[in-house]
């Protein structure tokens, strides 16, 4: 299934939810209060945003779809907010997993997240601290235990029937699976042999090769060495056309293409300076998926990007009620419309 512009959307939303890397274990020498004034954001419990940070931050906002009505004002705002939230957010977080197993952490990235074990170790105490503020913050949504933690976004990420029918309903254009086309093609570049006529020989006995059924077009499709250690000069190829994955051929392969069913094998296709055989690996329609056979992903899909909003929720509170800006006489009051998430009423 090719959810591709729900992906999209959701991939920045995560994207905008990563941890800021700033002075949290990241840096071996944090920057101390006082110091670097001119590049100074804010000061958060001790620690330095600098303007530096507070820009890379708006970059990231600025992907997300969220913020396109946003000024630069706002927008620069905001980050700083974000970015001071999160620090907040790990303050928060280390108050209830005081407890946290070090040994847990690294297998959580090793072993859940597929790190390398040496990557994990150079950079613990910055993945310690993400994995510690993501406890937190499932503690909050009702998705784990920590002792003291009240679960008062649990609610609010719930996702009921109606609402996964409707999402799915106004969106219907995401969820769609576009025709695609999965091709194995050689190429016997007549330069490559020695005379014009061995290319269309050969090239004629790869077709009959392909067409074997005792040969397996989907294996040859990610293993070329039967192909090029019997014709070596071929150049064998996999490409999947469709399915956002553009590719442009020579007219006369597209014809075989679309006139091509799954398995089926070209005679020799004439190009300049060579030819090709083609065969049709696998074979895709284009169609609307019904709501039966996505429901599963599209009540994913909703309670992921709840969550987004739920944790920049926690974010914009906990910076609400923090006295941190420095200099104060650069946003002295918060820009109109700022808010990137209003929290929504109670239900």
């Amino acid at each position: 299934m090719l959810l591709k512009t729900a992906w999209l959307i959701l991939a920045i939303g995560t994207a905008l939810l990563l941890p800021a890397l700033i002075a949290l274990g990241q840096e071996s020498d944090p920057p101390v209060a006082g110091e670097g004034k001119e590049d100074l954001a804010a000061i958060v419990r001790g620690l330095i945003i600098t303007w530096h940070d507070v820009d890379k931050e708006v970059v990231r906002l600025k992907a997300s779809p969220l913020t396109a009505d946003m000024t630069d004002a706002m927008l620069r705002w905001q980050a700083r907010t974000i970015l001071a939230g999160n620090i907040l957010l790990l303050e928060e977080a280390r108050q209830y997993t005081k407890n946290v197993d070090d040994e847990l952490v690294r297998q959580w990235w090793v072993v859940r997240h597929e790190l390398d074990p040496d990557y994990v170790s150079e950079n613990f105490e910055a993945l310690k601290n993400d994995y510690i503020t993501d406890l937190y913050f499932w503690a909050r949504c009702g998705l784990t235990n920590l002792e003291g933690v009240v679960p008062d976004m649990a609610s609010f990420i719930r996702v009921t029937p109606k609402e996964i029918k409707d999402y799915y309903r106004n969106g219907i254009d995401q969820f769609t699976q576009e025709a695609s086309t999965v091709l194995i093609w050689v190429l016997f570049p007549e330069s490559a042999f020695g005379e014009p006529a061995d290319a269309r020989r050969f090239a004629t006995e790869c077709g009959d090769l392909l067409r074997n059924p005792d040969m397996s077009l989907e294996k040859l499709a990610t293993d070329y060495s039967t192909l090029s250690d019997r014709w070596p000069g071929c150049i064998p190829r996999k490409t999947e056309i469709g399915a956002g994955k553009e590719t442009s051929f020579q007219p006369r392969i597209m014809e075989f293409v679309d006139g091509g069913s799954e398995g089926a094998v070209s005679d020799p296709i004439e190009l300049e300076g060579g030819l090709v055989v083609a065969g049709i690996v696998a074979k895709t329609e284009a169609k609307v998926l019904t709501f039966d056979e996505v429901q599963y992903e599209v009540a994913k899909q909703l309670k992921s990007g709840k969550m987004n909003q739920a944790r920049l929720l926690i974010i914009q509170d906990l910076a609400r009620k923090e006295r941190f800006f420095f200099p104060s006489d650069l946003f002295e009051r918060e820009p109109v419309g700022d808010s990137l998430i209003e929290r929504p009423a109670e239900k």
